[in-house]
């Protein structure tokens, strides 16, 4: 092991009420925080590179910043927000790395897709199998 791997840092990360985790599908790094997106509760959690929670995002509500079932999450880097996509309600939900809410936005189409930001305004789809628009349940 020591032959591919030169160096390595253990970070636990907290523990509390509104940080457990169970199974996480997807982490990233930005700036001086850790994204962890956990597929059993369907949350993201937000640390700091200390490993200390600073805020859970993502929680199913009717709330304006409520989502029906989160599927992935994004960071867009050119406007520094992080992207949740709610597979069931067909809409993108942006806020702040910090994670204070920003807005919703309708998408046209459902997608199993992960998604990467190319640009301010464009992010495209990649990998999964299902794409699917309101009208007749395919594009294509």
């Amino acid at each position: 092991m020591a032959e591919w791997i030169a160096d390595f840092k253990y970070l636990p990360l907290e523990t509390t009420d509104g940080s457990y985790m169970g199974q996480y599908r997807k982490v990233l790094f930005y700036k001086d925080r850790i994204y962890v997106f956990d597929i059993e509760s369907n949350l993201v959690n937000i640390f700091d590179m200390h490993g200390k929670h600073i805020r859970t995002i993502g929680q199913k509500s009717d709330a304006p910043d409520g989502l029906v079932s989160l599927w992935g999450f994004l960071i867009d880097p050119f406007q520094d927000r992080v992207m949740l996509y709610d597979y069931f309600a067909r809409k993108m939900v942006y806020y702040t790395l910090e994670g204070d809410f920003l807005f919703k936005r309708d998408m046209p189409f459902s997608s199993d897709q992960s998604a990467v930001a190319l640009s301010p305004n464009c992010f495209i789809l990649v990998g999964g199998s299902r794409l699917l628009n309101k009208q007749n349940g395919h594009l294509g």
